[in-house]
């Protein structure tokens, strides 16, 4: 576990405890960033990243951008937005 900003995280078996070289650059750089709407630590955020990539999907954030910009077409389209 590590103490971040007075929180405790979990870091081993969640991804967090895997090196940076382990990832894809160009995901775990896009997950850092999308993290940071969580955190404004960009250690923590690098840890939720770690996790999504690991847990989840290892292509966790282009699938995550792909979803998001359908669900604006869509709401584009059948919302009048």
């Amino acid at each position: 576990m590590a103490r971040i900003n007075g929180v405790w995280l979990i870091l081993t078996g969640e991804g967090g405890d895997y090196p940076d070289s382990y990832f894809d650059p160009e995901q775990l750089h896009k997950g850092v960033i999308v993290e940071f709407e969580h955190t404004s630590d960009p250690r923590v955020a690098k840890i939720i990243a770690k996790h999504h990539l690991v847990i989840d999907h290892p292509y966790y954030y282009d699938y995550l951008e792909k979803i998001e910009n359908e669900m604006k077409e869509d709401i584009k389209r059948n919302w009048d937005i």
